[in-house]
């Protein structure tokens, strides 16, 4: 067999004909001559003959089929590119990655358009109930379910006198992990406030807990809540909250959630607008560091 190329130079086939074809992308479509009517292997691997007789990416004709008939790229062809990229003939196409790889995944800072996954990852979520736990004592939360979306709507704890409050609980954060993986840290932002001072509102307890067992760390911030919303992180990326290690399985339980106390020095409302989980994990069957 022979190769043609458009242009009109013979490629031997010959004895090399067992051997594949790479097609180079940067080589334009229509490189190789070949007969509609031929065999399967009249063109290199990854190209199908046209009606017109050259080698395509693709053979879906968009423009009637004249000799200058524009053949659409494939996300294969593309591949790893990926998200929204040209078809080569004025369209565009949409372009996934096959798991574990993400679109951007990997790199850093991520290698935004390519197809890849690092070990290191992280996955955040908020809450998707709350409520206040009444057995706890305490002042209790009202509109507890508010925590799940920062919206300006609030769990509010409102305190007449110097006190605590009941335990605010966010939990059901609705993760879905890989397997293999190895948990290194887990961080909580709250979006908080104080109605009336910038001194009265301050943190006493940030937990982690799975069922009714509390994690051995809490972990709070020293500065009274201010009278504008702001995000407090607690924990992160190391940080375990005294396990020696995280069962993902854990994390993943509709009962895995965030216990919020706080204490007041003096009449004052807190506020809480949303409370988010973040999960940091390494993947190993991700190959980038």
């Amino acid at each position: 067999m022979m190769r043609v190329l458009a242009g009109g130079v013979m490629a031997l086939a010959g004895a090399f004909a067992a051997v594949a074809c790479v097609v180079d992308e940067s080589f334009p479509d229509g490189q190789f001559l070949c007969d509609p009517k031929g065999g399967g292997d009249e063109c290199p691997a990854g190209l199908k003959c046209t009606p017109q007789g050259t080698c395509r990416h693709s053979t879906a004709l968009i423009d009637g089929g004249g000799p200058d008939s524009c053949f659409p790229t494939t996300c294969g062809a593309l591949a790893p590119k990926c998200g929204t990229q040209s078809d080569g003939c004025g369209n565009t196409i949409k372009c996934d990655c096959t798991a574990p790889d993400t679109c951007g995944g990997w790199g850093d800072p991520p290698n935004v358009g390519e197809c890849g996954c690092s070990q290191s990852q992280n996955n955040l979520r908020p809450a998707d109930t709350g409520f206040s736990d009444g057995a706890s004592g305490g002042v209790a939360w009202q509109n507890a379910e508010n925590v799940r979306a920062s919206d300006n709507q609030y769990a509010t704890a409102a305190f007449s006198d110097p006190k605590s409050s009941a335990i605010l609980k966010a939990a059901a954060f609705g993760f879905k992990l890989p397997e293999k993986i190895t948990i290194t840290g887990i961080q909580v932002d709250i979006d908080r406030s104080a109605t009336n001072s910038d001194t009265a509102i301050t943190d006493k307890d940030v937990k982690l807990y799975v069922g009714s067992t509390y994690w051995p760390t809490s972990l709070t911030k020293p500065l009274a809540w201010s009278k504008v919303d702001t995000t407090n992180q607690y924990g992160g990326k190391g940080q375990l909250w005294g396990e020696t290690a995280i069962d993902k399985t854990d994390v993943e339980r509709s009962d895995f959630g965030v216990a919020l106390t706080v204490s007041a020095s003096a009449a004052d409302t807190a506020r809480v607008d949303q409370i988010r989980v973040t999960v940091f994990f390494n993947n190993p069957d991700c190959p980038h560091p």
